[in-house]
């Protein structure tokens, strides 16, 4: 009937509804996930802007860059950016050492972009720069899918996205910092010592 109908309209938009409400009351004023948000928000944004205003042909790879350092503080997030800026540089110079190869054959191409998404995801969770060695040339040599581009452009490009994109994005974690994580830490570790004194007396 045309109530039932109308029920389940109303049911499907409340249900579509609660994602967008979910991922609004993670980021409400108070939130501790608020001040990650602005730091990525921050940071990809400018990242994204700087490499557009300097005429980077992919200013994408920079904001990949940036979102990619976030971490719980300023000093994990540093570690974060010089893993991520030396596996990038060094990616280049593998993906600018094999290009050639690629190039004599699609199967060579096909084989290459394999070899390297393997070692991207046996090595990203184990150790994070050596895991972006290996993406930085599979991202190139997926390009060629499309067709060949000059090589120094790719290389250029990457090489500066890299760098923008890290400067950049660690800048925005250093500015947009969380003042409340140390307050919040405090109280769980007394909430936890509580907790433990109470375990203690009841056995």
């Amino acid at each position: 009937t045309g109530a039932e109908l109308f029920g389940l309209d109303a049911e499907r938009a409340a249900l579509a509804g609660r994602p967008f409400r979910a991922l609004l009351g993670r980021v409400a004023p108070g939130s501790p996930l608020l001040p990650v948000a602005a730091r990525t928000l921050v940071g990809c944004a400018l990242a994204g802007y700087v490499c557009s205003a300097v005429g980077v042909g992919r200013p994408y790879w920079a904001i990949v860059t940036a979102a990619s350092l976030y971490q719980a503080n300023v000093t994990l997030s540093w570690n974060r950016t010089l893993q991520r800026t030396l596996g990038n540089l060094i990616g280049v110079l593998v993906f600018a050492a094999v290009l050639p190869v690629a190039r004599t054959a699609p199967l060579a191409l096909i084989g290459f972009c394999l070899l390297f998404a393997f070692s991207a995801e046996a090595l990203i969770t184990r150790n994070y720069w050596l895991g972006s060695v290996a993406v930085t040339p599979m991202a190139l040599l997926v390009l060629e899918y499309a067709g060949s581009h000059p090589a120094g452009e790719l290389i250029g490009d990457r090489v500066l996205d890299t760098v923008i994109g890290a400067a950049v994005g660690f800048l925005a974690a250093v500015l947009v910092t969380n003042r409340r994580a140390t307050g919040r830490v405090e109280r769980a570790l007394a909430d936890a010592e509580r907790a433990r004194a109470h375990a203690v007396q009841a056995l």
